[in-house]
């Protein structure tokens, strides 16, 4: 069984190219990007004047598993059930396709890591660092150390015209 890793992400673009997108990491059209993203928190949250949305949700593994190295795999005609689109896109790919900018942290405290993703002006760089959770039964919480603070830098991108 796959651990699960919490997914806390930003898209800027046009409302067109967001949705779009997030159809796509959602598997909710003929193109999809790798294993996608399970939305569980935001997307009732983007209206027609917004330019940018933040969810939250999570995948498989990792963002980078679940997102680059499972659509390279996905590509390859390699034997995941159920996979019933089109096209696959890795996360960069589909960044690029859809016109948007994209930022994202994840958290899987079950293998101690964390990622943050980003992708603007056409690159799209990866950090990843050590983070654990730990339960301190005196206190009656949890202790995190490591991540990164889920502090967004992105802006929509600059209007272009494209084919969806």
């Amino acid at each position: 069984m796959a651990n699960i890793c919490d997914v806390d992400m930003k898209i800027c673009g046009k409302k067109e190219n967001v949705e779009a997108f997030l159809n796509a990491l959602e598997q909710k059209s003929d193109i999809w990007i790798g294993r996608g993203v399970s939305i569980q928190a935001g997307r009732d949250n983007f209206d027609e004047y917004d330019d940018s949305i933040q969810i939250l949700g999570s995948c498989k593994w990792s963002l980078e598993s679940a997102l680059v190295k499972n659509a390279y795999e996905m590509k390859k005609g390699s034997s995941f059930v159920g996979v019933t689109a089109k096209e696959i896109l890795t996360i960069e790919e589909a960044c690029k396709r859809f016109h948007v900018v994209c930022e994202a942290f994840t958290e899987e405290p079950g293998c101690c890591f964390a990622e943050h993703f980003i992708y603007e002006n056409g690159t799209g760089e990866w950090d990843v660092c050590e983070y654990k959770e730990e339960y301190d039964e005196e206190n009656d919480k949890y202790i995190t150390t490591g991540g990164f603070q889920h502090d967004f830098q992105i802006n929509a991108p600059e209007e272009e015209e494209i084919e969806l």
